[in-house]
């Protein structure tokens, strides 16, 4: 497959193929017949983020998270694909990235460590407590409260090592 123009012509058509596709197990016991195109997609992405539609970065990173809560572990540079996706979606992924990132301990450490520009991360700090007005369970609140304070403190800490 080229995987260059699968990216660039990505469809809604294609999300069956990249979608996480769990056998029911756990760990090294789980199976995922997507998995292997999802990774070799994922690792091309990250070569050239600016490459994928904000689309094919949420199914990615969807799919990505969904895998890590049922393999109890989770790739060492989600955090990049997060970044990806904020970058590439803005405010109408926040929601994704938070869901995502609460999917487990590994996601939420991993999606933590995410690194993206002041002017990004404080609008979607705002986007953040502008939500938590309108949050109608205590599962959205949750969520609103942790991605402003993630936002507000990667816009505070943006480049530091």
């Amino acid at each position: 497959m080229d995987l260059d123009r699968f990216i660039e012509s990505f469809s809604d058509g294609d999300v069956d193929c990249l979608r996480f596709a769990w056998n029911g197990e756990h760990g090294e016991n789980l199976r995922d017949p997507n998995l292997e195109l999802r990774r070799q997609v994922v690792d091309r992405v990250l070569t050239e983020p600016n490459s994928a539609s904000s689309e094919l970065l949420r199914v990615l990173f969807e799919a990505e998270t969904e895998c890590a809560k049922e393999a109890w572990g989770v790739r060492r540079d989600l955090h990049l694909l997060a970044g990806a996706l904020l970058k590439a979606g803005g405010r109408s992924t926040v929601k994704t990235f938070l869901i995502g990132r609460s999917m487990s301990m590994d996601t939420y450490i991993e999606c933590s460590q995410i690194r993206i520009d002041t002017s990004l991360a404080s609008d979607l700090a705002g986007y953040c407590r502008e939500w938590l007005e309108d949050c109608d369970t205590e599962a959205e609140t949750k969520l609103a409260q942790g991605g402003a304070s993630l936002f507000e403190s990667t816009a505070t800490h943006e480049g530091d090592d």
